[in-house]
This record gives structure tokens, sequence and C-alpha cells, in this order.
């Protein structure tokens, strides 16, 4: 909340540990006098699953084991201080909110099914000038991949793109198709 500020809604499971501690808030603020504490808590409504519907939490306990994962890779071990802890939540908020919103995994699964060979199984359309691409790059961090316009694209005799020239923040590169994620964008001019 010092970060975000106060939330309008809370949503959690069932768990008796949430409701107890829903509880817990709801009782202390009676003590409280009425002033700006008390206003500030009072006004956040708790939302629950019914019982035995855990399914129902699906979007954040999703976003749970990416924390956890992400939390893995940082130290293997889970041993934190505090003041490292919170570093590495900080670590793995920043790395969770720069990846595109999507329901793949964006270095195992994402990133492979943007960039597989579909020649023998369908025609992919060819990369073309103005399109949004994220250049692969498995030596970098997932959040660190560039994100650029192509602005030339070379094509083959059979009609595909082998080679894109892109436009990045640092300037104009060239890389092969084959290391180049199109990204499914939508531009306010419609590009």
């Amino acid at each position: 909340m010092a970060l975000r500020g106060t939330p309008k809604e809370i949503f959690s499971d069932n768990g008796t540990n949430f409701r107890a501690t829903e509880k817990a808030v709801r009782e202390e603020l009676k003590k409280i006098e009425y002033d700006k504490i008390t206003i500030k808590f009072d006004g956040i409504k708790w939302q629950f699953n019914p019982p035995g519907a855990p399914h129902m939490g699906g979007a954040w306990e999703r976003l749970v084991r990416t924390t956890k994962g992400v939390l893995k890779n940082i130290c293997t071990s889970y041993s934190f201080n505090d003041e490292g802890l919170r570093n590495a939540l900080m670590e793995a908020q920043f790395i969770i909110n720069s990846r595109p919103l999507t329901f793949q995994r964006w270095v195992k699964e994402y990133a492979l099914v943007l960039t597989r060979r579909t020649k023998w199984f369908e025609k992919a359309p060819p990369i073309t000038i103005g399109i949004i691409v994220v250049v692969v790059d498995e030596l970098l961090p997932r959040n660190l991949w560039l994100k650029g316009r192509v602005t030339d694209a070379m094509m083959a005799s059979d009609g595909q793109v082998r080679r894109v020239t892109i436009k990045t923040q640092h300037g104009a590169i060239e890389r092969p198709a084959t290391k180049v994620a199109v990204l499914d964008v939508v531009l306010e001019n419609g590009n």
C-alpha cells in the first residue's frame, strides 16, 4: 500500500487465514479513533472466492507461481534477509511487469512460438515493414531484449523474408528473420 496506494478491493481464496485476517483488521479498526487511518482502511472491500473453488483464483495464483519462479532463479536457496527479500521482490516485480501480457511463459514458450519455423505446416505471413518486433537474444535476460520497428525486409526468391533491418532505441540493426519475434500489437494508427 505504501507503493501503490490503498486498494479498493482485495480478492483472495476462502482460506481460514484470510478470513481470520479480514476479521482481525475489521475489529482493530473499530478500536482506533475515527481519523485518517480508519478512513484509509475502512473503505477496502474484501472479496472471497466461494468455498471449494480454488480455481477461481487462477490469475493471481499463476502470478504467485511466476513470482516464486523468478525468486528461485535469483536465489535458489530462498535464503533472504529482510533487505535481500525486499530487493529480490522488486527485481521480480520488474521482470514480471516487463513481460508482454500473455498466457504463455515468455522465454520458454512464447518466444519459441513466435520464432518457430512453420514452413513444414503452413506458410507464415512474411515480416513486413512497420511491424513491431522483439530481437531474440539468448545471451541477455528477457527484460533486456530490444524492441523495435522493422524498417526494411529482404525477401528471398521463395517469398519469405530472411533478413530484416530494425530501428531500435540504440539505432538500426540487421538480424535474420529467425531471430526476430513479431509482437501481436496494434498501434494507434492501425499498424
